[in-house]
């Protein structure tokens, strides 16, 4: 696992033994997850913009330039996959879209920067978006939309939580 304390964040992905330059700033990878994320975009489309992630030379390797984006967008996460519990209902808790006054307002407030007027790798931006105070909106907003209404026993609570939820609810695709 990478450790950004030691080193210097990515410039560029390793590709069939090979290096590429790719462009870091979160706002191109913003788009790419969102692009991703599309479902009016055909595969074609999706492919041409993970194209224009590359500097210079687009990779010839296909198939490893797919896995090589995907990891680098992920960010710096490991995933023990032996203790990652398989859940029965995917439930959208979080949007880079529906959440972006969220994400800028917790910006702000927890570390004075303002991402509409700041240039930062993409790495370090989920870094400190992992890293917001629970405090803030954003978390709180994520917090809400995670909670299993089954689980909860008090009806009272349920009904106020749903309620909560049905405001906050990320629309479907």
């Amino acid at each position: 696992m990478f450790n950004a304390l030691l080193e210097n964040y990515p410039d560029e992905l390793v590709i069939s033994g090979r290096n590429y330059p790719i462009y870091t700033d979160f706002t191109v990878w913003l788009g790419l997850n969102e692009a991703m994320q599309d479902i009016t975009l055909t595969q074609e489309e999706k492919g041409y913009i993970i194209l224009g992630v590359f500097k210079e030379t687009i990779p010839e390797d296909y198939e490893s330039m797919i896995v090589a984006v995907m990891q680098f967008l992920q960010g710096n996460i490991y995933y023990d996959k032996r203790k990652t519990k398989k859940k029965n209902k995917s439930r959208y808790v979080f949007s880079f879209t529906y959440d972006q006054d969220y994400i800028i307002g917790g910006f702000m407030e927890c570390y004075g920067i303002d991402l509409l007027s700041t240039s930062m790798h993409w790495w370090k931006f989920n870094a400190l978006l992992n890293a917001l105070n629970d405090s803030c909106e954003l978390k709180k907003r994520i917090y809400y939309r995670s909670i299993c209404l089954s689980e909860i026993k008090d009806k009272k609570e349920r009904r106020q939580i749903q309620k909560i939820q049905r405001q906050i609810a990320i629309p479907a695709a």
